[in-house]
């Protein structure tokens, strides 16, 4: 809940959306990329304080941000948002 500063980030050994919000701009994604991330452009979201606001917002920027994705991933994404990929979904669980 408290505080956490990018030297205490590094240290610990945090990763992910954590290690972002305290201003450390890594992702696995950029860094190494596998899957098709080489494929894709976006950009890291990266918080100013370490806060766990900042951590909800770096969590949020993520969810919203699909970057530039490759033609092929693209149409699907559309067609998906729209309810036209043909393929089934489950409904949340609960």
């Amino acid at each position: 809940m408290g505080i956490l500063t990018a030297e205490d980030a590094i240290a610990f050994g945090v990763t992910g959306p954590v290690l972002r919000a305290s201003g450390v701009k890594w992702d696995i994604r950029k860094a190494a990329p596998y899957a098709a991330y080489d494929q894709y452009k976006f950009e890291i979201p990266v918080g100013t304080t370490g806060d766990t606001y900042d951590r909800y917002l770096v969590r949020m920027k993520r969810c919203g941000n699909r970057g530039d994705l490759p033609a092929s991933h693209r149409e699907y994404s559309q067609r998906a948002d729209t309810g036209e990929s043909g393929e089934g979904a489950e409904a949340a669980a609960g």
